[in-house]
């Protein structure tokens, strides 16, 4: 989301295991330290409240965690930093090793190269829960949504 073709913004970071995704969109132009955007409005840039928001997976937490504000210091490595707040609990790793998040191109050719990552058209998210349901034993469920990022490579 670069409303005014200014800000630069769009998929800033993938990992190749699929653990991260972080993404800029110049949706707000009130300052980090403000209380939110109520009504927001782009101004051009990036520097503004929830304006770089990072997905990652922390298989160890077994969460989902959504980070606002990444440092550089994490930028590249399969962590993530800042303001970090979990999104969804007892999160398990997926059958048959598939990503929690896996990234395609136009032709659905998997793209693991943040290199590459100017080429992705399409998100799959895939999540597997568990919860106990009784008698020491737990059910589980795998979740997958695809996304087409239809304003992407405009």
């Amino acid at each position: 989301m670069d409303p005014l073709k200014m800000a630069g913004a769009g998929i800033e970071e993938i990992s190749a295991s699929g653990k991260k995704l972080r993404f800029s969109s110049d949706r707000c132009n009130l300052p980090i330290s403000s209380s939110g955007c109520p009504i927001p409005e782009p101004d051009g840039d990036l520097d503004d409240d929830s304006e770089v928001v990072t997905y990652f997976y922390d298989a160890g937490k077994k969460t989902l965690k959504r980070c606002l504000y990444e440092l550089p210091a994490t930028f590249g490595l399969d962590t993530a930093s800042g303001s970090c707040q979990n999104v969804m609990e007892k999160v398990f790793p997926n059958p048959d090793s598939i990503p929690v998040f896996m990234f395609l191109d136009d032709d659905d050719v998997a793209i693991t190269n943040n290199n590459e990552r100017s080429r992705i058209r399409t998100v799959i998210l895939t999540l597997t829960v568990q919860e106990p349901a009784g008698f020491n034993r737990n059910v589980g469920r795998t979740y997958s949504s695809r996304v087409r990022l239809r304003n992407i490579g405009l």
